[in-house]
């Protein structure tokens, strides 16, 4: 919709007397003032731009990485200390997205309780 430079001048005039007016009003009156703002606003433009399309999210691949798998499982949980530090240095590439730290500390703690009982 073209308006003239007349009809913006009217319409602005128009816009700024209706937002006096809500911000006395109260109530049912206010919820009125307000509807015939966004008129008024839509008149103008604003507000009428069409959104800009929201690319498809890719599917989120649901296979876990093999070491995340073995980790959950508890398949380190009697490894040797150098194995196991390499697993969790491996591990943290995929903390966050496939699995949480406190899945980590889980199976950390799993490990010292079959490792070194004593600590446990």
């Amino acid at each position: 919709m073209n308006l003239s430079a007349l009809e913006r001048l009217d319409l602005t005039d128009r816009l700024d007397e209706l937002m006096r007016k809500s911000a006395a009003a109260k109530g049912l009156d206010k919820l009125d003032c307000d509807d015939l703002i966004d008129e008024v606003m839509t008149k103008l433009g604003y507000g009428v731009a069409k959104a800009a399309p929201v690319p498809p999210v890719p599917e989120k691949n649901d296979t876990r990485p093999h070491v995340v798998t073995e980790f959950l499982e508890g398949k380190y949980d009697s490894s040797e200390k150098v194995k196991f530090i390499d697993v969790l240095d491996d591990l943290t590439a995929f903390v966050g997205e496939y699995l949480s730290f406190e899945d980590v500390q889980i199976g950390a703690s799993n490990w010292v309780r079959q490792n070194h009982p004593e600590a446990a």
